[in-house]
């Protein structure tokens, strides 16, 4: 066998036991944050993928402040970063060495946060919840995101995940295969001369001799010389008795003879012997008579239809019909943390310089300040939607944090929309906040 050489996937292997915190793993960066509700799932897509670009821990800072998760009660980060393992926890996140069962690092009591340096091979056990981990299920975790209640870490060389290196393993000797000779070009058989020259005149001979030595009836017309007897018995010099008609077989245009018999006169009244007898006809077949024709009747008059032409679609429901856009009623308004309050008529466009024309037509304007220009020029639309107000993202900078009354705050960006009830805050950033509170 060759040499097979393999690589390692990352600088450390993971495993997990099931939970609710949220655990994001990527090639060199591994963050753990706090249980999330299920809409939030849109979120933590997104923030997993954009961890992804993180190589150090103040990139990945840098990355959650820009998701306002910067000040997240408990979280804890591992990354490889110059050849060695750092990590850093805030909150209930307790790491353990795996060796020595001592703490390694704790998040308890951090203003900001713990941070250490593990070095190069070390490995650790980062505990969420209180797991007995003889019973529970330890799952492999490469790259992606999971709920954990507990992490393994280690760096071992010896334990990491390794994947062959196709592209520089080494071939594994063999045998030559036996070498055949070559087989000849399949040859072009030239017809032979003797069934294709000495054949063909054959093929041609025969179907035209068959033609014209079978088919001597048509030489001798005996057909027309049948009827020539029956010509002369019908000459116009031998008083024949004339047939009687029966009329078995009426024709509604039947044609008239080409020359009336002999001794006959045109001017003559019809002699009534074809109806002496009504006797039904012989069941001979009889050309059935055509049906009458009847007129087309008369065009009816038509009263003039105004919506001729017109698509149907468009005159379902008569316009008549349609009931008039009822104005919503005053249900909700908006008051800011500077003391502001304004009525939702039919919806507000906030930012440092709203735009009316970035939502429907008919919303106002609420201007809130921004000293650090953190806070988009039309940043959010709200509108009322019965008695709840629809949320959406006007494609802010920095989007917006939903804080609902009961759950976890989320972001809204990037054109999102949330429909939210009253007492809602929203967090716009630089500094200003509002409340969706009842109309005044």
């Amino acid at each position: 066998m060759g040499d097979l050489m393999s690589l390692p996937i990352g600088p450390w292997r993971l495993t997990y036991t099931p939970g609710q915190w949220i655990v994001l793993a990527g090639p060199k960066l591994v963050a753990v944050m706090q249980p999330a509700p299920p809409k939030m799932s849109s979120l933590v897509n997104q923030l997993w993928s954009d961890i992804q670009a993180a190589r150090s821990l103040s990139s990945l800072l840098n990355v959650l402040r820009g998701y306002s998760l910067d000040q997240m009660p408990d979280f804890a980060a591992f990354v490889w970063e110059g050849g060695s393992l750092h990590g850093l926890a805030r909150g209930r996140i307790h790491v353990v060495d795996s060796s020595t069962g001592e703490t390694a690092l704790d998040g308890e009591g951090a203003l900001t946060w713990h941070e250490a340096h593990f070095g190069q091979v070390r490995g650790l056990r980062i505990e969420m919840t209180p797991v007995d981990h003889e019973t529970v299920l330890h799952l492999p975790l490469v790259v992606g995101a999971v709920g954990a209640s507990a992490l393994h870490l280690t760096t071992d060389p010896a334990q990491l995940v390794m994947f062959p290196d196709t592209e520089n393993q080494i071939p594994e000797p063999s045998a030559p295969a036996p070498t055949r000779a070559p087989e000849p070009l399949a040859p072009v058989v030239d017809p032979e001369p003797s069934p294709v020259v000495e054949e063909s005149p054959r093929l041609y001979e025969s179907p035209i001799s068959q033609s014209y030595d079978e088919p001597r009836s048509y030489e001798e017309p005996k057909l027309y010389e049948e009827h020539r007897p029956y010509e002369e018995q019908h000459s116009y010099g031998d008083p024949i008795a004339q047939p009687q008609p029966s009329y078995e077989e009426p024709r509604s245009y039947q044609e008239s003879p080409a020359q009336p018999p002999y001794g006959h006169d045109p001017y003559a009244a019809p002699q009534p012997t074809p109806y002496q007898s009504p006797v039904a006809p012989a069941p001979v077949p009889v050309a059935p008579a055509p049906s009458p024709i009847v007129p087309p009747p008369a065009p009816s008059p038509v009263a003039l239809d105004a919506t001729e032409g017109m698509e149907h679609d468009d005159f379902s429901q008569s316009s008549f019909s349609r009931p008039e856009p009822v104005m919503p009623s005053i249900a909700m308004g908006i008051q800011t943390n500077t003391g502001e309050f304004q009525n939702l008529m039919n919806g507000l466009v906030i930012g440092r310089a709203p735009d009316s024309s970035r939502g429907p037509a008919g919303v106002g304007t609420m201007r809130v300040p921004s000293p650090g220009n953190d806070i988009s020029r039309s940043h959010v639309l709200v509108q009322p939607e019965g008695r709840q107000a629809r949320i959406t993202d006007l494609d802010s900078t920095n989007g917006t944090t939903i804080q609902l009354a009961d759950d976890e705050p989320f972001l809204l960006e990037d054109g999102q929309s949330v429909v939210v009830p009253i007492g809602t805050v929203l967090n716009l950033g630089d500094g200003v906040s509002m409340r969706i509170e009842q109309a005044r």
